[in-house]
């Protein structure tokens, strides 16, 4: 690296305008392919560009078209949670009346059982009572 560049340059100034004129032309070149390349690319920034738009619009299009089906399917489901709210408080009543009506059975069949056992013990009564009356007659007669 210690080495001299300047030395591979030629001697003469014509032949040193000539490669600086050589390099300004390849730069001219790049320059204009570059310009070029930019160009090319703006066009497809600009085809895209308008790409997106049309979709963008296409989505508002659609938005619009389906607004007031998504405004039904919201409507739809706070009638169906209020149905459902309903059907609960349905449920937990019939729960709250199922459990009186089996306390209310529960009573009633108390109520019999010892309606039940009253009986028993009147008919008892009555056997020994019957007895009693068939045995004084038999004596009696």
């Amino acid at each position: 690296m210690n080495e001299d560049l300047t030395n591979k340059l030629p001697k003469r100034d014509s032949e040193k305008l000539d490669l600086i004129v050589t390099a300004v032309q390849a730069l001219t070149s790049k320059t204009t392919s570059l310009e070029g390349n930019f160009a090319l690319m703006q066009l497809r920034f600009d085809a895209i560009d308008s790409q997106v738009q049309a979709l963008d619009k296409k989505v508002e299009e659609r938005l619009y078209d389906t607004r007031p089906i998504w405004d039904q399917v919201v409507a739809n489901v706070a009638l169906l949670q209020e149905g459902q709210q309903r059907i609960e408080k349905t449920l937990e009543d019939s729960r709250n009346e199922s459990r009186e009506s089996r306390t209310v059975l529960r009573d009633i069949l108390r109520r019999m059982s010892i309606f039940n056992d009253t009986l028993v013990t009147i008919q008892a009564d009555y056997r020994d009572i019957y007895d009693r009356v068939r045995h004084l007659e038999l004596r009696n007669t």
